[in-house]
């Protein structure tokens, strides 16, 4: 459903109902509509991943209500723009290669979804282009969260965003959690402080 607002001229302005973004014509807007790597995906009531680019449309974060944007992109360490309180960021550089050892910097982004979620905050996790390592730390929180096996959480990533890919490297560091499913959110904790974060 998209609403139309009023504008100049004789035509009114459509908008985007996912992030608020105004288009002149309504094909427009049916174009960026079928476009679904323009917008953040909803992965559950308080987590969206995103590429690079959601985290610098303010009018989509503020229409999601993200309270906290976290990157895993280690070619980006600070926001491409200033993000205005109370929007938090937070960094957790990962480098998306067959060599990165990707657990203790993804606990450490799955618990601060789940602190973020615990107090209220929707938190937006981007990459480069929202594919491979922050769809790779949401599958890992969603196996946490709801102790699912590798193949269920990305299996409902994809069904959120589907250009859902984890590298291989990762995929095999995940799919080797699934014993640990059943581990509470302290057991994880422990094991990133084990592994040296």
């Amino acid at each position: 459903m998209t609403t139309e607002v009023e504008g100049d001229g004789e035509y009114g302005w459509f908008a985007c109902p996912q992030c608020c973004e105004l288009f002149e014509y309504d094909d427009e807007l049916d174009e960026h509509m079928n476009d679904n790597r323009s917008h953040m995906s909803r992965i559950d009531s308080h987590l969206y991943v995103g590429a690079a680019w959601n985290a610098s449309r303010l009018a989509e974060l503020k229409c999601s209500n993200v309270g906290c944007v976290i990157s895993v992109a280690e070619e980006m360490p600070t926001p491409l723009i200033a993000l205005p309180p109370p929007i938090r960021f937070i960094h957790y550089p990962l480098y998306d290669n067959l060599h990165e050892f990707l657990l203790p910097k993804a606990i450490r982004a799955a618990y601060d979804i789940k602190h973020q979620h615990d107090n209220g905050v929707v938190t937006l996790i981007h990459c480069a282009q929202g594919k491979s390592r922050s769809v790779s730390v949401a599958v890992l929180y969603c196996m946490i969260q709801f102790q699912w096996t590798y193949e269920e959480a990305l299996r409902h990533l994809v069904s959120k965003r589907q250009v859902a890919h984890p590298n291989i490297n990762y995929a095999e560091q995940l799919t080797a959690l699934n014993p640990l499913r059943k581990l509470e959110w302290n057991g994880f904790v422990h094991i990133a402080e084990y592994l040296g974060l």
